[in-house]
C-alpha cells in the first residue's frame, strides 16, 4: 500500500470516528440522562433496546448526557471514563469533518 493510499484510509477513518463521535454528542444534548436509559435515541430510530449486557462503557451515554449538561459529579457516578471519552468524542468530532475536507481538497489539487 502506497503512503498517498494509507493516508487517505486514515483520513477516511478518522472522519468516520468523527461523525460517529459527532453523532454520540448531538444525542448526549437531545436526550437526558433518563431518556437514555430509557433508550430514547433507539426508539426514535423504531429499534427496541435489548437489555444492556453490561461492560467497561456502561453508563457511558448517560455520563456524556451530564456531561453536556454541567452535571459532572453525576457523570462520575454513571461512569468514570467520561473523563477521557468525552474530550476525545468533542476532538474527534471537530477534527474528523477536518480530515475528511483536507483528503477531498488534496484529491483535487
Amino acid at each position: 500500500m502506497s503512503s498517498e493510499t494509507a493516508l487517505r484510509s486514515r483520513a477516511w477513518i478518522v472522519g468516520i470516528l468523527g461523525a460517529s463521535a459527532l453523532l454520540a454528542l448531538v444525542l448526549s444534548a437531545a436526550f437526558g440522562p433518563e431518556a437514555m436509559a430509557n433508550g430514547a435515541p433507539l426508539r426514535a430510530l423504531g429499534i427496541e433496546p435489548q437489555t444492556c449486557p453490561g461492560c467497561p462503557l456502561c453508563g457511558m451515554s448517560r455520563a456524556f448526557s451530564c456531561v453536556t449538561r454541567g452535571e459532572f459529579a453525576r457523570a462520575f457516578d454513571f461512569n468514570r471514563g467520561v473523563a477521557l471519552a468525552y474530550p476525545a468524542a468533542f476532538v474527534l468530532a471537530l477534527c474528523g469533518p477536518a480530515s475528511l475536507v483536507r483528503d477531498l481538497c488534496n484529491r483535487r489539487a
